[in-house]
């Protein structure tokens, strides 16, 4: 493989990955997103300079669309910037519309927190404020707090206590950037931690219950432990989303990276859908992300990004342009031959069309044989037709498979595409993956063939 770290891997992560392949589900940060993008790093690689290795770790926010016709790589994108954001540092958070619904914020808030390690953030926390101190804990057991180290130690005193609650108060309770009660049991949490000041396993259970939104807990229950009578909301999400990131960037890190994939799913009409969007849960959708866009500014160290389908935007009865007010904010004014990297809304088709040449081409299709044959040897129950199922070509099955199977096409193949005028950006790379997998054009079909396809049964 390309990669050795792909061969690293175990079975279940190769069967996650076939996954990805089979139903365009994310793979998370595998090697696999970097074994298979050719082109597509054009603009990752871009990102990750000048948003997740400067912009965002300063302090700045970011929100970013990708769109384009099926096949353009939008979830290979998002993997492969996960990939390269694990490899900064970063928190990253890997959602999918067909998932949860989007309508209410507070359901994507509590999303993204449940995707982040709360427990290693409050130890990092910890350890951080016990570097600060300038005390060797080396020799400290893990089964006791630091207090108690010290303590034993014969080395705890009133000073070391004062420095204790002055890192509590300035990083969470007085935080000029933080909600108080996020604030408040962020202390509690990292308090209990160092053993200054200790809390019971009750009100433990009672701040991380706040944290994720339990709708159960009584107001009166949250009162006795210190925190102000209110709950997580859809109007308070976006402040508390904005504390989240804080902390995980006191932590340490650089900040979060927030993927959102299949965001099209809002169009689903179908009542036997899992998600199914009445035309307000649809407007509220909208209406979310118009104010996520209007708040982004006021956030930091987090960066969004939303992947969907192009008939999101060209939908004007139900699409994001039925709703004036986000489509005026991410409609781009500026209109360039040249695809721009800097642009919100990235059109993956127009990428494709000024990236993907006869060279890469065939590299692409060099990658997806080397990997595919791994993959389904992993996978013995998954055949080769249920791949191109996937990708919708079940009529372009041959009856046998080819001796060699699946091969690169050659540079003269990719050159007689590219030369072909009909394809667009996007119908180059479906093409040249048919001839790597073997597959006849449907152009190349006999009469006989044709005549009879409608009767042929799907494979």
């Amino acid at each position: 493989m390309p990669n050795p770290t792909w061969s690293a891997l175990g079975p279940a992560e190769r069967q996650a990955a076939l996954k990805h392949i089979l139903l365009s589900e994310s793979a998370g940060p595998n090697p696999l997103a970097r074994d298979l993008s050719v082109g597509i790093d054009f603009l990752a690689d871009f990102w990750c300079e000048h948003y997740l290795s400067e912009y965002i770790p300063s302090g700045g926010s970011k929100i970013k669309f990708v769109t384009g016709r099926t096949g353009t790589g939008k979830t290979l994108l998002l993997d492969l910037l996960t990939l390269k954001a694990r490899e900064l540092g970063y928190v990253t958070v890997n959602l999918s519309a067909r998932n949860f619904m989007l309508h209410d914020f507070r359901e994507v808030y509590l999303e993204i927190l449940n995707h982040v390690d709360l427990q290693a953030v409050f130890d990092a926390l910890a350890k951080r404020c016990i570097e600060e101190l300038g005390v060797d804990v080396s020799g400290k057991p893990e089964n006791i707090s630091f207090t108690d180290y010290l303590v034993n130690r014969g080395e705890m005193d009133a000073i070391i206590r004062m420095q204790i609650r002055d890192f509590l108060r300035t990083n969470f309770l007085h935080h000029p950037l933080m909600d108080n009660n996020f604030g408040l049991c962020c202390s509690i949490m990292v308090g209990d931690r160092l053993g200054h000041p200790s809390s019971d396993d009750v009100t433990k259970d009672i701040v991380m219950g706040w944290l994720h939104g339990d709708k159960t807990q009584k107001l009166a229950t949250i009162k006795a432990v210190g925190l102000a009578p209110y709950k997580i909301t859809r109007f308070n999400a976006r402040h508390l989303l904005r504390s989240l990131a804080v902390l995980v960037h006191l932590a340490g890190y650089p900040g979060i990276l927030v993927t959102v994939d299949h965001l099209d799913t809002i169009l689903n009409l179908s009542g036997l859908d899992e998600m199914k969007y009445t035309p307000k849960r649809r407007m509220d959708t909208y209406e979310s992300i118009r104010q996520l866009i209007d708040d982004i500014d006021s956030l930091h160290n987090i960066m969004f990004v939303y992947a969907f389908d192009r008939e999101l935007m060209d939908n004007g009865k139900i699409g994001i342009p039925s709703y004036s007010a986000l489509m005026m904010r991410i409609q781009n004014e500026i209109q360039s031959d040249r695809f721009n990297r800097f642009t919100d809304i990235a059109n993956l088709d127009k990428l494709a069309q000024q990236e993907y040449t006869a060279e890469k081409l065939v590299e692409m299709t060099k990658r997806m044989c080397d990997v595919l044959p791994e993959l389904l040897s992993d996978c013995p129950e998954v055949s080769p037709e249920a791949v191109w199922r996937r990708n919708g070509l079940s009529t372009m099955i041959p009856e046998t498979l080819p001796a060699e199977w699946p091969h690169p096409i050659s540079l003269e193949e990719a050159e007689a595409l590219i030369s072909n005028e009909s394809f667009g950006g996007i119908g180059l790379v479906r093409r040249a993956l048919q001839l790597a997998l073997g597959l006849r054009s449907p152009e190349s079909k006999t009469a006989s063939e044709a005549d009879g396809e409608e009767e042929a049964p799907n494979v």
